[in-house]
């Protein structure tokens, strides 16, 4: 009977042993990813943490979103965790959103239509002083084309200058300044 009774105990104390372990394990929010696997207890979260950074109010934060929105909440209202969990346990239902009216909202909603129309035409600016600079591009191009260099010398004693295109030989030109200088001996 005796090893009988130590088996049931044995048991009891595995029972309650897991009883225990699951308690830490709810006492303890395990968050994988950013936190490395850390276990932070809720005594964390407890005390008044007005830095939001914090390894265990991030934890509490990753739990649910729930928990997300009123940390939100608490960080507009500057409220300390303490407060947050009362209220989290107190409500169990999603926080009033903060004052928003939509009076606000469509005042928003038209800034921002503003905005992207000021940029548009800003774009379209853009677009026509490209347009602009491409075509007096174009038409100085084709200036340039249909003005030919011209070359002058001035030949013999006299000073008479001779107009040449740029597409002649040289040996044309020199064949025309011993002309004229001929004529000047003559």
């Amino acid at each position: 009977m005796r090893s009988r009774r130590s088996a049931t105990s044995a048991s009891v104390d595995n029972h309650s042993e897991r009883d225990t372990a699951g308690r830490a394990a709810r006492h303890h929010r395990t968050v994988a990813g950013a936190l490395g696997r850390r276990r932070i207890p809720w005594s964390m979260l407890s005390s008044s943490a007005p830095d939001l950074s914090l390894n265990g109010l991030r934890c509490w934060r990753m739990a649910t979103p729930l928990r997300s929105r009123l940390i939100n909440e608490a960080a507009r209202s500057m409220l300390t965790v303490r407060q947050l969990r009362w209220q989290l346990h107190q409500t169990k239902e999603e926080p009033v959103p903060s004052s928003t009216t939509q009076e606000e909202e469509e005042e928003e909603e038209e800034e921002e239509e503003k905005e992207e129309e000021e940029e548009d035409k800003k774009k379209k600016k853009k677009k026509k002083k490209k347009k602009k600079k491409k075509k007096k591009k174009k038409k100085k191009q084709k200036k340039k084309k249909k003005k030919k260099k011209k070359i002058s010398t001035t030949i013999g004693s006299q000073g008479k200058r001779f107009p040449c295109s740029a597409l002649q030989d040289a040996e044309i030109l020199a064949c025309t300044i011993g002309i004229h200088a001929a004529e000047d001996k003559l």
